[in-house]
């Protein structure tokens, strides 16, 4: 690969054409990978799109500008054969923002249908979705106010939209006395980590013991030196 030719970013590393496809293409479809980085640090627009043709570049823009919009100002087409996203509802007065896909109205504030000379009620998503969240015991982001559900990992969650908070009281991190992970969950971090480390098959050929072992070494580790910058979570 050719330096000259090669994507060059800011922490001094290279990306060939088809890894930066790669990168735009799995961008498109994951929230967390926004903004487009390389060793934490943001690699501009401009720098990506000569690698990407047409149709890429164009829904690599299309994702960045929804993307760049907190998720609770997003307003998507209400019909589910669309869905498309229509922008901002940030500074919207009129009672419709009609989709340009399939012509329909969508209320920029309750989100359905638009509904011009009445007032908006509560959507009864919402209002099932919040049900489901407080009887799983989810916890909502104090800064875009997604639900966000455990699976694996510390209590330290940094959300989408970049707040970081506790998992168990949602108040800002390192400003609650609440523990840093959970027994249980620790355990299963470790677990995943070994078997991780080791490969599907390198893991099924080792001794229990031997597993049972370097599970217990990792778990002291994660104890001592902690981190937490990788999670398993999902909205």
């Amino acid at each position: 690969m050719q330096a000259n030719k090669a994507l060059h970013t800011s922490c001094n590393h290279y990306y060939c054409k088809d890894c930066v496809v790669a990168l735009v293409e799995a961008f498109t479809c994951d929230e967390t990978l926004f903004p487009l980085r390389c060793c934490s640090e943001p690699i501009p627009n401009n720098d990506v799109i000569p690698f990407l043709d047409r149709a890429l570049a164009c829904l690599f823009n299309e994702k960045h500008t929804e993307f760049s919009v907190p998720s609770q100002n997003r307003v998507y087409c209400i019909s589910p054969q669309c869905s498309k996203f229509l922008g901002s509802s940030e500074g919207v007065r009129r009672p419709g923002m009609v989709c340009t896909t399939c012509f329909t109205s969508t209320c920029p504030k309750c989100k359905p249908l638009a509904h011009e000379g009445e007032g908006c009620g509560e959507n009864t998503s919402i209002i099932s979705l919040r049900a489901l969240a407080s009887e799983n015991r989810w916890q909502t982001c104090p800064g875009c106010h997604a639900f966000v559900k455990l699976s694996l990992g510390c209590f330290h969650m940094t959300c989408q939209c970049r707040t970081q908070f506790c998992y168990l009281c949602a108040v800002p991190w390192k400003q609650c006395t609440c523990p840093q992970w959970e027994e249980a969950r620790l355990l299963e971090a470790a677990q995943q980590r070994v078997e991780n480390g080791l490969g599907p098959c390198a893991a099924q050929r080792t001794a229990p013991l031997v597993m049972q072992r370097q599970i217990e070494q990792l778990v002291t580790t994660l104890r001592d030196n902690h981190e937490c910058e990788r999670h398993s979570w999902r909205y």
